[in-house]
């Protein structure tokens, strides 16, 4: 008789440990469950400020992103320097 008290005292704390860890896990989910929540809204708001600023470039009817610097196509290297401080001559104009 004392060894099946013994057997069910052995169960029970461990079926109370199990809760607690149970308990601890479902604490865990629940912080999770709320972190995922703020980052969809966040999500949500960089998606919003993303397609605003895509609208507002296709209403510029330009090909390059805003603060995109332009290149000046007829601009080219006329000298070039050796290390030993020699020029090349000029290439032939076409």
């Amino acid at each position: 008789m004392l060894c099946q008290q013994q057997i069910n005292d052995s169960i029970s704390k461990k079926f109370l440990a199990n809760d607690r860890i149970l308990e601890f896990l479902d604490a865990q989910l629940e912080e999770l469950n709320f972190v995922i929540k703020n980052q969809l809204s966040f999500n949500k708001v960089v998606e919003t400020q993303i397609a605003q600023l895509a609208s507002s470039c296709l209403n510029h009817n330009t090909r390059s992103l805003p603060g995109q610097p332009e290149v000046n196509p007829k601009e080219s290297v006329n000298v070039v320097t050796t290390r030993a401080r020699q020029f090349a001559p000029k290439p032939p104009l076409p």
